[in-house]
């Protein structure tokens, strides 16, 4: 997975080389290993079976069972991530899902209409199953009102800055597994938006991997 507003002088993770033998393609994860095609072909759904040899107490007793992959971390090997504390928060075990949504993507929307407000001069807001998703809040609410949510009243407002930071905050929102298919992208990605609007505060708190 990659796909964001990569910026420039700065060094990415490329794609994500999971372990064998699922590191080929979305397929082997998504629809089955060679030996369960039958079982597995086409339902789309991952089997947590195939997770539990490499990561096996985050799957076999995960803290929210409706879905089961969140407390998924990479291991101690080399280029594993335990005991980096990636969004500030004081721990450095939680699975990446959790690195990533609770503190660092709200905390780039919030940049986002900081620097709209304040640089721009017209407050925004987002919605994520409303097209074109950013809106002009007319209010300052921060919040798409019902009346606000109509194509005629999208954000068109954009600077160069602005739109490269929401352009990577819709990537996200886009893919809310992306902390399976390449969380530390992500993290990069939520990382170098939230700063090249200003956030430095945030970002101090926070690692870049």
């Amino acid at each position: 997975m990659k796909g964001g507003y990569e910026y420039d002088n700065l060094v990415y993770v490329g794609r994500f080389d999971h372990a064998s033998p699922f590191r080929d393609t979305c397929i082997k994860c998504h629809m089955g290993r060679a030996d369960d095609l039958l079982e597995n072909n086409h339902t789309f759904e991952p089997k947590t079976t195939y997770c539990l040899p490499c990561h096996g107490a985050a799957i076999a007793n995960p803290s929210d069972p409706a879905h089961p992959f969140r407390d998924i971390r990479f291991p101690t090997q080399a280029g594993g991530t335990l005991g980096i504390d990636f969004d500030g928060d004081g721990n450095a075990t939680e699975g990446l899902y959790f690195e990533i949504w609770p503190i660092m993507v709200p905390g780039l929307l919030a940049e986002i209409q900081q620097y709209a407000g304040t640089v721009i001069g017209t407050n925004i807001a987002y919605d994520p199953v409303t097209y074109p998703y950013f809106f002009k809040d007319n209010n300052g609410n921060g919040i798409v009102d019902p009346d606000e949510a109509n194509f005629a009243n999208g954000y068109n407002l954009f600077d160069a800055t602005l739109l490269k930071a929401a352009y990577n905050y819709q990537v996200v929102q886009k893919d809310p597994c992306g902390y399976v298919h390449n969380g530390q992208y992500i993290i990069q990605l939520l990382y170098d938006s939230t700063r090249d609007l200003g956030g430095d505060t945030a970002v101090a708190a926070y690692i870049r991997p």
